[in-house]
């Protein structure tokens, strides 16, 4: 399960607002100066370990962590034949806003797990 992650840390670093960058610098790292630091912590380094169903909540408006971090790692996992939900919220940002939104989503992630861990995961 993963909700508006970061899945590239040189990219995430890239896309944040410019008035975040320095501190970002400082929590994270410096995509300019430390990429291959950035590179060796990001889930997408690690990619073709993933080998379980993951299920993708992303906000299409969100200037945090924008869409094409969750966009990267879906389509590097559907290209591998990984079973991938990936919800995309067209007006939602970083997180919820809105309740419906927040209803649904923690509706299907209860039917995610439901169908992963009880069903198919070998719940007992």
């Amino acid at each position: 399960m993963d909700i508006v992650g970061p899945s590239n840390l040189v990219t995430f670093a890239k896309n944040v607002p410019p008035t975040w960058r320095r501190s970002l610098a400082q929590w994270v790292g410096d995509p300019e100066t430390e990429a291959e630091f950035l590179m060796s912590r990001s889930p997408i380094t690690y990619v073709d370990q993933i080998k379980t169903p993951l299920f993708i909540i992303q906000g299409a408006k969100d200037p945090r962590v924008v869409k094409s971090e969750s966009d990267q790692i879906v389509e590097k996992l559907r290209a591998r034949g990984v079973d991938v939900k990936y919800d995309v919220y067209e007006d939602e940002g970083h997180g919820f806003t809105k309740r419906e939104n927040m209803l649904k989503a923690w509706r299907d992630t209860s039917m995610f797990f439901e169908k992963y861990l009880l069903c198919e995961g070998g719940g007992s």
